[in-house]
């Protein structure tokens, strides 16, 4: 196998265990997904098809939570008008 897929494939795996380093909630969503990207590419390239399912899945799960977070963020941010007579 090429040594650059393998450096590839452990980048990916280092910047997963990062991710779960995070005290930020965003943070870790970001660059797990990153990592999880990395991954599913690698594991494409390895055909390790169980594998990037898996990934796959996490990355879908990251961006419902990331536009999750973003809105509520959005919310706080901009509130609601108040219903006050003018």
């Amino acid at each position: 196998m090429n040594v650059w897929i393998e450096v590839f494939g452990w980048i990916g795996s280092g910047l997963l265990v990062l991710s779960l380093l995070q005290g930020k909630m965003l943070r870790l969503r970001i660059i797990n997904t990153v990592a999880s990207v990395m991954l599913v590419a690698y594991n494409v390239l390895v055909e390790t098809w169980p594998m990037v399912g898996m990934n796959a899945a996490v990355i879908l799960i990251n961006a419902w939570h990331i536009r999750k977070i973003l809105l509520e963020r959005a919310a706080q941010a901009d509130p609601a008008p108040t219903d006050r007579p003018a």
